[in-house]
């Protein structure tokens, strides 16, 4: 195990100004494989207003295993903020096996990483730490607002994740279980922390999701004081749809009532693709839409 003191410089460095094209020579991604061999990391202590802030800053295809970061951090930041990665970027990446137990303090963060663009996969993580930001697991992903049209191709994968600690979103902007705002598929994952947000669309898987949701079930209470607020999503999809399979929702699910937007699986559906959205053997706590 490994303690470290004073402020952490994050391993990599990106330009906030070059987050949609990060490939320039001024940012410094780490592109390899670090492996922790299961090792726990304490003593980071990151408490700026910068951010891509984490164990890592930036990271560009590389592969993150087998590390937890442990009770005794200090991680807080602007924006883009995880215990793991900041940001990960490109088409191959990958973080597996990864444990966070540090409370994270963030506009937009998560327990594991603050922001996943490209495609990538997240498999067998964990957080337990207490977040303030977007999500248990990962704060958002690509393809929302002013992302390239490219980007709307691709989508992430989460596969047997759990988030076991609170979520609180304290600014505008997506919030969920595992993850705010999601572009691929969520995967044998479950959340049994509280989520809460004095935005709208939030859910106890993910706020938003363009794609998948497949044998996940969510324990935690999840509420906001706006609507489009749901047990497993809060808001379904623009681009492609939403389905959800196999998956449950038990939490109490609490908002402003608006236009029927308050559910125990969903929330609301996005009028742009409410057609396509797909909902097969599930449940929630009360069987009923409210």
């Amino acid at each position: 195990d490994i303690t470290l003191s004073g402020e952490w410089e994050p391993i990599g460095f990106i330009d906030s100004n070059t987050e949609k094209n990060p490939e320039t020579t001024t940012n410094k991604p780490f592109k390899g494989i670090f492996d922790g061999c299961n090792y726990t990391i304490n003593g980071i202590t990151i408490s700026n207003d910068k951010s891509y802030q984490g164990l890592f800053s930036f990271v560009v295809d590389g592969t993150i295993r087998n590390v937890t970061i442990g009770k005794n951090n200090n991680i807080s930041g602007n924006t883009r903020v995880g215990g793991i990665v900041g940001y990960l970027y490109g088409f191959k990446g990958n973080i597996s096996n990864c444990v966070n137990y540090s409370n994270i303090n963030s506009n937009n963060g998560g327990g594991i990483a603050g922001l996943i663009a490209g495609q990538h996969t997240i498999y067998n993580c964990k957080n337990y730490g207490s977040i303030t930001g977007a999500g248990g697991i990962v704060g958002s992903s690509n393809g929302i607002d002013d992302w390239p049209d490219e980007f709307k191709k691709y989508s992430c994968k989460i596969i047997s994740c759990g988030n076991y600690g609170s979520v609180t979103r304290e600014s505008s902007g997506y919030a969920g279980g595992i993850i705010g705002y999601f572009k691929g598929s969520i995967i044998n994952s479950c959340n049994k922390g509280n989520i809460s947000s004095i935005y709208e669309a939030v859910g106890g898987i993910t706020g938003n999701i363009d794609g998948t949701i497949q044998n996940c079930y969510n324990r935690g209470d999840v509420t906001s004081s706006k609507w489009n607020v749901g047990g497993i999503v809060g808001l379904t999809g623009a681009d492609f749809g939403t389905q959800i399979i196999n998956s449950y929702s038990n939490g109490n699910i609490s908002g402003t009532t608006y236009l029927n937007s308050i559910g125990d699986i969903i929330g609301d559906h996005n009028q742009n693709s409410k057609e396509k959205d797909i909902i097969i053997n599930c449940f929630g706590k009360n069987d009923t839409f409210t």
